[in-house]
């Protein structure tokens, strides 16, 4: 008995921690790197708060928040990117509705994979 409910709380754990994760999209920008980078110069395409993956010349692949763009570089905690060495970019958003809808559809599992385990435990 104490076995089904040791389960049916890791189960109950795991589907929760899953739900908190959160859905996430990733928006490649497909543009040659020298159009690129002067739509990230004027303001277009990376903002304080956006949270992306560049790829540059010198460095490789880098993910950060951004704290800050101005028309040399884009920087964030701790990470300057010049952006005359961006060649890549992709922008990556936290879907709020995705995120809700997710946690809606394991949370009104949660009772079926319970009831699952009491019948697999012969308890009812």
């Amino acid at each position: 008995m104490n076995r089904q409910l040791d389960r049916l709380v890791g189960v109950a754990a795991a589907l929760t921690l899953a739900s908190l994760c959160g859905c996430m999209n990733v928006q490649k920008i497909h543009q040659p790197p020298a159009t690129l980078q002067e739509n990230i110069r004027n303001g277009e395409l990376v903002r304080p708060g956006d949270r992306i993956a560049v790829v540059t010349t010198s460095q490789g692949e880098r993910i950060l928040i951004v704290t800050e763009v101005n028309k040399d570089s884009i920087r964030g905690e701790g990470v300057v990117v010049p952006i005359d060495e961006v060649v890549a970019l992709e922008k990556r958003e936290i879907s709020a509705g995705s995120t809700a809808l997710a946690a809606l559809g394991i949370y009104m599992l949660l009772p079926v994979v319970g009831l699952s385990f009491l019948i697999l435990a012969g308890i009812f």
